[in-house]
C-alpha cells in the first residue's frame, strides 16, 4: 500500500533526514578556518605554508617565545644541535668559576697577611 504524497509541500515529509554522523565532523569556527579557501588560482605549496605560518606560528612566537626572549642572558640559535655556541658557553662558566675561585683564594691571603702571617694553628693558639 502506498502512502499518498502530502498536500502541502512545505510537510515534514520533504525535510532531509539528519545524518547521524554529524557529531563526528570537524567544523570550522569562523575565527580559524581548517584549510585555506579556495580560490579560482592554483594555490602552491609555499603561499598555504606561508599562509599557516602567518595565521598560527608567528602570532604563538610573538605571544610566548618572544616576550621571554628580552629577558634571557643569552639565546643560542638551534639550541642543543649548535654545539660551538655550547662549548663557548662552558668555557665563560668554567672561566667565571676559575675566577671566583680565585678571588676566594686571594681573600683567604689576605686574610693571612692582616694577622700578621701566622697560620691558622697559630692563630689558634694565640687566641686561647
Amino acid at each position: 500500500m502506498r502512502r499518498p504524497a502530502a498536500s502541502n509541500p512545505d510537510h515534514a515529509h520533504n525535510t532531509p533526514t539528519p545524518d547521524p554522523n554529524e557529531h563526528l565532523r570537524p567544523h570550522a569556527s569562523p575565527a580559524r578556518p581548517l584549510a585555506p579557501a579556495r580560490t579560482s588560482q592554483p594555490t602552491t605549496t609555499i603561499t598555504i605554508t606561508t599562509t599557516r605560518y602567518e595565521q598560527f606560528v608567528k602570532p604563538s612566537f610573538e605571544t610566548f617565545i618572544g616576550p621571554s626572549k628580552s629577558h634571557a642572558d643569552i639565546v643560542v640559535p638551534r639550541g642543543a644541535e649548535n654545539l660551538v655556541a655550547i662549548e663557548l658557553i662552558a668555557q665563560h662558566i668554567n672561566s667565571l668559576l676559575i675566577e671566583r675561585e680565585a678571588a676566594a683564594v686571594a681573600l683567604e691571603w689576605d686574610e693571612h697577611e692582616r694577622s700578621g702571617g701566622a697560620t691558622p694553628d697559630e692563630e689558634a693558639a694565640v687566641e686561647q
